[in-house]
């Protein structure tokens, strides 16, 4: 476990939810466990409030907290930290607290009062419930921007799954009841990873009775030992399709999902009116005229942001004239940080002949913005941070891979870079050519 897994990690544990969501835990499982002297008894009574709360709580908490992070989140992408690492490490932290929350709880009463075979299966059932209702947490977090709808869409998933799906069931069973659909019904029981769970704990004691309809069925098909292997192996599957696919929808969506920054800058590039370059001429700050954004503003007495330093550089002049064709200037001159891969004039010259005209007529603003804006990190990436195999996820929504040639970083294998200069908000590097999309 990494720095960013341990610091989610111990910041959730410290959280005054989970907390509570523990000691209420132990207070449930000593008083069922400890209370009743008829311990299958007991540990069926204990399963249902595992199966009940476990999930919802987990699915609930880690909704609001991935929302609750979007700001550390954006900071870690800001960094040169892989997209898919920074996602990976929320849930790990996520989950691994969780699991930890609900083992302190539910564990020590169980060891004591519960059989080994049954309080073993009962803890990995909630290990389990705990890691998949955190990815569907994640899942249903990255589908949405708007909190209310993740958080809605969250308790719908818990609902569906604790209430809704045993009544599919047993409609399904009543309406096809002189059909043989017995190995049908036990592959639809498997769908539901709080049933499954309940057939995992269950196929341990002797309550054939009280497996209910779903894992009659699973017995009846698969046999016990046959049924907890074929429950652990599912359950293990939705442990890791819902991350996968959050995961996948994380890297697809790009910086602008998650990072104010980057949204804005996009909305900004689309919209905005081509804006002047700041004059030279005063000392010190003056106010903007009229219709000009931050790139107007006369400041000598600062760092250059990244428009000025372009401006002030003889060889950039190609790309300073694309910036304010495609109406970037403004978003470039914001606080960012950027990291900008800034193609000089002769990069430009080596595009096919003409290419560089038609991109610069107005028609052809939003070509010319895409392609810019593949030029565009958010956050400030220096060259040593750059390494081997690294991709980095540009404002287009497309990467860039980096492969490192005899210590130096060469982008997307053939472009070189030929200088980097700090500016205040981020940093510029110097490319020998055009960047294009795939």
């Amino acid at each position: 476990m990494n720095k960013i897994a341990r610091f989610i990690l111990f910041d959730i544990l410290k959280n005054k939810i989970v907390i509570l969501y523990t000691i209420l835990l132990f207070i449930i499982s000593w008083s069922v466990l400890g209370l009743d002297n008829n311990y299958t008894k007991a540990t069926l009574s204990l399963l249902n409030v595992v199966l009940l709360v476990v999930p919802l709580v987990s699915i609930i908490f880690s909704t609001i907290y991935v929302y609750n992070s979007s700001q550390f989140i954006e900071l870690l992408l800001s960094q040169p930290v892989p997209r898919s690492k920074v996602w990976f490490n929320l849930f790990l932290g996520l989950s691994t607290a969780l699991i930890f929350a609900f083992l302190i709880g539910c564990g020590i009463p169980i060891l004591l009062y519960s059989s080994i075979e049954t309080g073993a299966s009962l803890l990995i059932t909630g290990v389990f419930l705990s890691i998949i209702f955190t990815s569907l947490a994640m899942l249903a977090a990255i589908f949405s921007r708007d909190r209310a709808k993740g958080i809605g869409v969250s308790i719908f998933i818990w609902m569906f799954f604790a209430i809704i799906y045993d009544g599919i069931l047993l409609v399904l069973m009543f309406q096809f009841a002189d059909y043989p659909i017995e190995g049908i019904m036990a592959t639809i029981a498997a769908v539901n990873p709080i049933g499954l769970s309940r057939i995992f704990v269950l196929l341990q004691l002797d309550v054939a009775a009280m497996l209910g309809q779903a894992g009659a069925i699973f017995r009846m098909v698969f046999g016990s030992g046959g049924g907890m292997v074929i429950s652990m192996i599912i359950l293990a599957i939705w442990t890791l399709v819902p991350f996968l696919w959050s995961l996948i929808l994380f890297n697809k969506k790009s910086i602008m999902m998650l990072a104010v920054v980057a949204l804005a800058f996009s909305s900004c590039a689309k919209n905005e009116t081509t804006a002047e370059t700041a004059t030279t001429e005063s000392v010190g700050t003056e106010p903007a005229a009229a219709g000009g954004g931050q790139e107007a503003v006369v400041d000598n007495d600062s760092a250059p942001d990244i428009v000025k330093l372009a401006v002030s550089n003889p060889d950039l002049s190609t790309l300073v004239k694309g910036v304010q064709a495609a109406g970037l200037a403004t978003s470039l001159s914001n606080a960012g940080p950027f990291t900008v891969f800034a193609p000089t004039n002769e990069a430009f010259a080596k595009l096919p002949a003409g290419a560089l005209d038609d991109l610069l007529k107005p028609e052809n603003k939003d070509k010319l913005n895409d392609i810019l804006s593949h030029h565009t990190y958010v956050g400030v990436i220096k060259t040593d941070y750059l390494t081997d195999g690294q991709s980095l996820g540009m404002v287009d929504g497309t990467p860039i891979s980096i492969k490192m040639v005899d210590g130096k970083p060469v982008i997307n294998g053939t472009i070189n870079i030929i200088a980097s200069v700090p500016a205040a908000n981020g940093i510029v590097h110097v490319v020998d050519s055009v960047i294009l999309p795939n």
